[in-house]
């Protein structure tokens, strides 16, 4: 996917406000299915870490950045160096060096490794807490912040690379690095009008603008809407990007 997609559903599913819970409770009593939606949907966040801290926010959306910086830095210093468009993806992308930079930073078992130790990190400052004197509270404090912001960067990474991995025809990443180096090669691609693009496309977008509107009614701070505008707005610039460049779409 996209990596503006990427971050939008890390955010709708990892990032979670204390409004937000009266608001879905408000639709939720509507009628008994979607209270029964709503129940489901409380038992699955259970499993996310629950903070209001902004390092967990950032956290996870760099986590969901991170599989895609290293095309990003590759794409830069490709442009600055003179590069055409139609060899950033053709060569230098399958180049030995930036491959093996996807891989790692493309790898489930790391960011698995990541989440857990930020997890663990986290319930056992929770314990130490609760007889620690008040300086070894406040040490506590930081690492259990740490153990959050670890836990949602490897989450949301996970998520970048679960939800990736089926949409990649000839250019996927070896997600099971270290262990193996088996790249799936799906029938279907995110931007290849040649592998069922045209099919994706709109679906995606509907992703996105639900993921959106999630965020939208879950926040009410005034900047985070303006992003969120600027996040769906970015599709159609892009879209239009990799049409005048011939590279794709």
């Amino acid at each position: 996917m996209n990596t503006q997609t990427h971050l939008l559903v890390a955010a709708a599913m990892l990032i979670h406000a204390p409004a937000s819970t009266h608001c879905i409770s408000a639709v939720a009593r509507a009628t008994d299915f979607r209270t029964r939606c709503q129940r489901l949907w409380q038992r699955i966040q259970s499993f996310v870490p629950h903070t209001s801290n902004r390092v967990f926010t950032v956290a996870v959306l760099f986590g969901a950045l991170l599989p895609d910086a290293s095309l990003f830095v590759m794409w830069i210093q490709a442009k600055f160096r003179g590069i055409e468009e139609s060899r950033i993806w053709s060569e230098l992308y399958y180049s030995t060096f930036w491959q093996q930079i996807s891989a790692i930073s493309n790898s489930i078992p790391v960011f698995l490794a990541i989440a857990l130790t930020g997890w663990m990190l986290h319930n056992r400052t929770s314990f130490e807490r609760v007889n620690a004197s008040a300086s070894s509270a406040r040490y506590s404090s930081i690492n259990q912040h740490i153990g959050f912001a670890l836990a949602g960067l490897g989450l949301a990474a996970v998520l970048h690379c679960v939800t990736d991995l089926p949409l990649h025809v000839d250019d996927g990443h070896p997600h099971f690095w270290p262990f193996s180096a088996w790249v799936y090669q799906s029938p279907v691609s995110y931007w290849d009008t040649d592998h069922y693009a045209r099919v994706w496309i709109p679906v995606e977008y509907a992703i996105a603008l639900l993921c959106g509107v999630l965020l939208w009614r879950r926040f009410r701070s005034l900047q985070l809407k303006v992003v969120l505008a600027i996040a769906l707005a970015s599709y159609p610039a892009a879209f239009a990007y990799w049409y005048l460049s011939g590279v794709g779409i």
